[in-house]
């Protein structure tokens, strides 16, 4: 947010100082026109048994770029060319389509999450009990659970005992691990990294073991330590063979961000404006020339349209905004004496105030005042873009250390946050930016896959989004590709 507030002093300021196709809209249909139908892959059946838990059973494939797991009626489908899951039950018309990226992503935040917990607990009571004697917080079984470290490290101990090698944390054995089992080749190695880091909560010193090993055990014992009890995972693989398999995904379903955009509320209104541009039957982005000229238009008659469409402009036209450019130059002469006038205005100053406050963090009165002022602007909503009040809003109460202890009638005023910005991106769906702040704040909220689902969106209906604040998610991606290459 802090960036669209600078854009304003960007216009001002003297001269001198492929698979994107393939996001969560996509149908099943446009899934397999995208990849080969038909593939080599080794198949296994397996038995899942967890204390107090019903017993399952399914059956799993595993190629060379997806993964398959069936359980019943549901088909869980990794598919790691498209970075996509793809989930659906047998009968159903419909899948749910989400990035690859969002369970890792989970798994690392959350063991960033306990360990933070934990040193906060041992720093404020080291000597109570419950600071001293919670399992889910302490290294090892945080591992375990996540089947993810920050760093490599091998805590456990082995030893075989009959058919079994035992891996032991101190006197404990956490986990047992059949010496009997499959042999795989080389080439499906990576295969099964995949499934055991995405799929089975086991330690990552366990699992480079066994795909060290080159056998894939018939069984696994695995001790968890999620509730207040200790419980036991049981995992039994069987039915090993190989073969050329069908890509397991049926034709025909549509994605279930179809039938969620036929609802009612911000989002779903949002959605199907989305997805009208996606498909190419929505309005088109309009031109950083054609909004200039609104703004230059606007701005004497009715500054707080000039003001609110130059928001809007710095939200879906970001890029044209950075660095010194000839076109750049042309914008600040055009509409720089027009914009300025609007921001002088008087009617203007709150809007201003509250742009700027929600552009960094902070708290006070101030604040409070603003969020007060932007819940109380309805005469906003009839302007073209006055619908960036709830973005600005948005990001003021994210922004301020104190938004709980603000007068509960302005909150009350407003959509919930996440509908402020959802408010935004129906009229302007290519507002790449837009998307950015909202799945930032869902993925800090621990949302990883409605976060991802956001910006994959952005990227599929902003053409520009490579040029927005959003062009920091691939390098995420990146990252997380590049420091836990087992999960993809």
């Amino acid at each position: 947010m802090r960036s669209l507030w600078l854009a304003a002093a960007v216009i001002l300021m003297p001269l001198g100082a492929g698979a994107a196709d393939i996001g969560p809209h996509a149908s099943s249909d446009d899934i397999r026109a995208a990849r080969p139908l038909q593939t080599p892959a080794l198949k296994a059946s397996f038995t899942r048994e967890a204390t107090g838990e019903a017993p399952e059973s399914g059956t799993l494939i595993l190629a060379a770029d997806f993964n398959a797991m069936t359980v019943g009626d549901a088909t869980r489908l990794e598919d790691f060319a498209l970075c996509r899951v793809v989930v659906w039950a047998a009968g159903a018309g419909e899948i749910d389509n989400q990035n690859c990226h969002a369970g890792p992503a989970f798994r690392v935040m959350e063991l960033y999450n306990r360990e933070y917990l934990a040193g906060l607990m041992a720093e404020i009571a080291p000597d109570a009990p419950e600071a001293q004697n919670v399992p889910v917080l302490a290294p090892f079984w945080a591992e375990q659970e996540l089947s993810v470290q920050k760093a490599v490290s091998a805590p456990l101990a082995t030893k075989v005992v009959g058919d079994y090698t035992e891996w032991r944390l101190g006197d404990e054995v956490v986990a047992r691990v059949s010496t009997k089992g499959f042999a795989f080749t080389p080439d499906e190695k990576h295969s099964l990294a995949r499934y055991f880091s995405r799929s089975v909560n086991l330690h990552p010193q366990i699992r480079r073991a066994i795909l060290d090993s080159g056998q894939w055990p018939q069984r696994i014992e695995i001790q968890r330590r999620i509730g207040k009890t200790p419980s036991t995972l049981v995992l039994n693989f069987s039915g090993f063979e190989r073969g050329r398999v069908d890509y397991p995904l049926p034709p025909g379903l549509s994605s279930s961000l179809r039938s969620r955009s036929t609802g009612a509320g911000d989002e779903a209104t949002a959605l199907r404006s989305v997805l009208a541009v996606v498909d190419g039957k929505g309005p088109s982005k309009p031109s950083l020339e054609s909004l200039a000229s609104d703004i230059a238009a606007a701005a004497s008659p009715r500054p707080m349209e000039a003001v609110t469409t130059f928001f809007a402009l710095a939200q879906i036209h970001y890029g044209a905004l950075q660095g010194d450019s000839a076109g750049l130059a042309k914008l600040r002469s055009s509409i720089g004496p027009a914009l300025q006038q609007a921001f002088a205005a008087p009617e203007a100053a709150g809007f201003m105030t509250a742009s700027q406050l929600a552009g960094e963090r902070g708290k006070g009165a101030d604040r409070e005042a603003s969020a007060r002022y932007l819940a109380q602007a309805t005469d906003l909503d009839a302007l073209p873009y006055g619908a960036f009040r709830y973005v600005t809003f948005a990001n003021l109460s994210n922004y301020s250390d104190d938004s709980g202890r603000w007068d509960k009638t302005i909150r009350a005023a407003m959509p919930a946050t996440a509908d402020c910005f959802w408010r935004f991106i129906a009229i302007a769906p290519w507002a790449a930016n837009t998307y950015n702040d909202l799945g930032t704040m869902l993925y800090e909220g621990y949302d990883m896959e409605k976060a991802w689902e956001v910006w994959d969106l952005a990227r599929a209906a902003d053409p520009d989004w490579k040029t927005s604040m959003l062009s920091g998610v691939p390098d995420l991606e990146a990252k997380l590709r590049r420091d836990f290459p087992d999960s993809f």
